[in-house]
């Protein structure tokens, strides 16, 4: 009841009201975009290459091709992005590639 009052009467004085679940759903979309924004710093530049690559369009082969190596070494570095930026799947890692590479 006391969190309905002091709402009621902060939006009477003319501020705004943000309740508890969207504080806390907003401090969680902050830390986890903070924290990813911080993995991509964690990268290697190899890594960095390879994720750049993807983002441009490239398939595995042609990534191994650009970075004379082989394909099995590029879907090493597929999955350590995965783990390294918390993604589930090729497609999240293609979705942030091509985000990273297109929004710098």
């Amino acid at each position: 009841v006391e969190t309905l009052i002091d709402a009621i009467t902060g939006v009477l004085a003319g501020r705004q009201y943000i309740g508890p679940t969207l504080v806390k759903t907003l401090e969680e979309r902050i830390f986890n975009q903070s924290g990813y924004e911080n993995s991509l710093k964690h990268l290697s530049e190899r890594e960095m290459e390879v994720l750049t690559l993807l983002g441009r369009g490239f398939g595995n082969v042609e990534i191994a091709q650009q970075l004379s190596v082989t394909t099995r070494t590029v879907e090493t570095y597929l999955a350590r992005l995965r783990e390294k930026l918390g993604l589930n799947n090729n497609r999240e890692l293609i979705r942030e590639a091509i985000r990273v590479t297109h929004t710098g």
